[in-house]
């Protein structure tokens, strides 16, 4: 990739109720400072979602830079798979499913969700 960098990842997320939107947000300023080694949630720059729908939000994600190629790719697809694990977490607690979004993919995440299964569909959207 130009310059040896990976683009940073923009990650969509919708929940089905209030309730678990709450959680949701609590959740994700809860792992800032806990993501995978190389990568980094940072500010999105973007106007918010939330002002348009309650119930959206979007996450953006950094990968350190030099991380291109394979060793990029392995990192990315580390990095949702933590990712998806979380949303499986939150959503198994609210028994409300959480609909994850990353680039032209997206899939519907439950407690019964396959964290592997679900990255490797979202992960198809950065390619």
């Amino acid at each position: 990739m130009p310059g040896g960098t990976m683009p940073q990842i923009r990650i969509a997320i919708r929940a089905g109720d209030p309730a678990t939107m709450l959680e949701l947000n609590r959740e994700l300023e809860a792992l800032h400072g806990h993501e995978p080694a190389g990568t980094e949630f940072i500010e999105d720059p973007a106007p918010g979602t939330r002002a348009l729908d309650p119930l959206a939000t979007t996450v953006l994600i950094a990968v350190v830079a030099g991380m291109a190629g394979s060793m990029g790719r392995e990192l990315a697809d580390s990095l949702i798979t933590w990712f998806v694990e979380r949303m499986r977490s939150i959503a198994g607690r609210h028994k409300s499913p959480l609909i994850v979004t990353l680039g032209d993919a997206s899939v519907t995440i439950d407690e019964h969700t396959s964290p592997a299964t679900a990255a490797a569909k979202l992960a198809a959207g950065l390619r």
